[in-house]
């Protein structure tokens, strides 16, 4: 039997981005983006509804920044999985300033 693909959410505000990840992901026979969100707080939500394996955040949000989306999206369930889209100007900064394995402190 056929292991269920890796469902992903990507949480992003630029359609290109998002729509080229979806494209990239759902090429992939063992994983599937389940949801799309142009906004945190439709990411939050999203997340609570569909429970995905993966979530895919932007760091930069229209309307919550990156970094609260994850940790609400922590507090529904501490054991996700989320890998973080930085643009690469920030990608430094973040990694400059945030102590080894505290990304919340940042």
């Amino acid at each position: 039997m056929k292991p269920s693909p890796i469902r992903v959410l990507c949480v992003d505000d630029h359609a290109l981005v998002r729509e080229g990840i979806t494209a990239l992901v759902n090429r992939q026979t063992d994983m599937q983006v389940i949801a799309e969100a142009t906004s945190g707080r439709d990411g939050i939500e999203l997340f609570r509804i569909h429970r995905p394996d993966v979530a895919l955040v932007d760091l930069r949000l229209p309307d919550i920044g990156g970094i609260e989306v994850i940790a609400r999206m922590l507090e529904e369930n501490p054991d996700a999985r989320i890998i973080v889209s930085l643009p690469p100007k920030v990608t430094l900064t973040f990694i400059a300033r945030c102590p080894l394995g505290r990304w919340d402190t940042c």
